[in-house]
């Protein structure tokens, strides 16, 4: 993103180009493509590095300041009025353009490259800084020092980031361009024409010097990225935040005594920074079971990527993906996952004995047994439901208290004799149940117990 005189320009995720703002000269007009990697903004020109370390230049070129030279060899570039200059990659400095006010200085130990109106700035491997062309204001008289990081020239003014995270300005400061806020928690710095800015940390952005057209009346915010000065306005690029999407509500049948295994899917998740058809903004996603609503460091982190795989046990789960992007923004959202079970257990029942013979009117003991397995529950209940006859038998059916079974041998003489039919019932954990029978028997003759 840079901003000059009456026009700027942005590089986009995808490797283009974006102008706007005053076009006499074309110098909002870039060319297509999307293999830019860097832009700088002169007064009326502007200047793009490629990806393959060649460079492009446009607008007005009365010096000659849009021409730049071949190769392939650079790794920064950077305008200023009326002249321009490259970073090789061997770490020496070319220029072209005007050169009323002299050249860049020799040497290849060089990392980072700055264009003011007459003047340039380069600073150099060891951390210290260098300044050339006009010093009328003492715009290329650099503090001493090698704990810089970063330089950026203005008009007639210079700035520089110190590797402790504070601010040194020096130059025209008639408007107090140059006299940089004190603090250590600055990342990023944009010298204007008569203005100046800075990005904290805590991506917050403050400004000062010149303000006759509010330039130095940062936005409210702690979501910025970057920030660019131009003659009269400022520009800063500011993150928007992900929106996370942790995929719709489920309901799972249980796999096994442990519950089930589920897919938690957070590729709906978006966020606009991101190069278009991805992702590659966001940085992390971290899933979460809820354990006390109340206390959000109860959380217990399931796992970590777009789409996990996780075991889940019998009930209902609040799980919470957030997403995190490259400015450290996040977002959350919640997906409840229920693991049901809803299969009955295998039940089947038999009974001792199963003929009452003979006829005796006595009450003879029934043994039942039976077999019950349960996918989830290892000891579902069984309980006696019913016992119903074939015949009236009042007072011929006797439960205890320790659920012995008693049955009369006894039957209707005129009937084909009577069937005793005893129910019960397995229940698992879940509350499913299964009902199995057996029946006893009690002939009508002997003939008809065989």
């Amino acid at each position: 993103m840079e901003g000059m005189q009456l026009f700027s320009l942005a590089l986009k995720s995808d490797g283009s180009i974006v102008g706007w703002g005053d076009n006499d000269y074309g110098q909002a007009s870039p060319p297509a493509g999307n293999d830019y990697t860097a832009i700088t903004a002169g007064n009326l020109h502007t200047i793009a590095l490629k990806s393959d370390g060649s460079i492009v230049g446009w607008g007005y070129n009365y010096d000659g300041q849009a021409t730049p030279p071949e190769g392939n060899n650079y790794t920064a570039v950077a305008a200023g009025g009326m002249h321009s200059l490259a970073l090789k990659s061997d770490g020496s400095i070319v220029a072209w353009g005007n050169n009323y006010y002299g050249s860049p200085p020799v040497g290849n130990n060089y990392i980072a490259i700055a264009a003011g109106e007459l003047h340039s700035l380069a600073l150099k491997s060891d951390g210290s800084i260098v300044g050339w062309g006009d010093n009328h204001y003492g715009q290329t008289n650099p503090p001493a020092g090698n704990n810089f990081i970063a330089i950026s020239a203005g008009a007639a003014h210079g700035l520089a980031l110190k590797s402790d995270g504070s601010i040194v300005g020096w130059g025209f400061n008639r408007s107090g361009q140059a006299n940089p806020p004190q603090g250590n928690d600055y990342v990023a710095i944009a010298a204007g024409y008569s203005h100046s800015l800075a990005l904290k940390s805590d991506g917050s952005i403050v400004g000062w010097g010149n303000n006759w057209y509010g330039q130095t009346n940062s936005p409210a915010g702690n979501n910025y990225l970057a920030v660019a000065a131009g003659y009269s306005y400022s520009l800063a690029l500011q993150n928007t935040p992900p929106v996370t999407n942790a995929g719709p509500d489920q309901t799972i049948e249980a796999q096994a005594p442990w519950g089930a295994k589920v897919t938690l899917n957070g590729s709906n998740s978006t966020d606009a920074d991101s190069t278009p058809g991805t992702n590659d903004d966001i940085v992390s996603f971290d899933w979460y079971e809820q354990i006390d609503p109340c206390d959000s460091n109860s959380n217990v982190l399931l796992g970590t990527g777009q789409t996990i795989d996780c075991n889940l046990p019998l009930g209902t789960h609040t799980i919470i993906l957030e997403v995190t992007d490259n400015a450290g923004e996040s977002d959350t959202d919640v997906v409840i996952i229920t693991v049901q079970d809803t299969t009955p257990p295998q039940f089947t029942l038999s009974v001792t004995p199963t003929i009452l013979w003979p006829i005796s009117k006595r009450m003879i003991k029934i043994t039942p047994t039976w077999t019950v397995t349960d996918l989830c529950d290892p000891n579902p209940i069984v309980s006696l439901l019913n016992i119903k006859t074939s015949e009236p038998a009042d007072g011929d059916i006797q439960t205890d208290p320790d659920g012995s079974i008693y049955l009369r041998a006894w039957r209707s003489g005129t009937g084909a004799g009577r069937v005793y039919t005893i129910t019960f019932q397995a229940v698992d954990d879940s509350g499913n149940s299964a009902q199995s029978s057996a029946t006893v028997t009690v002939p009508h003759d002997q003939r008809s117990s065989k």
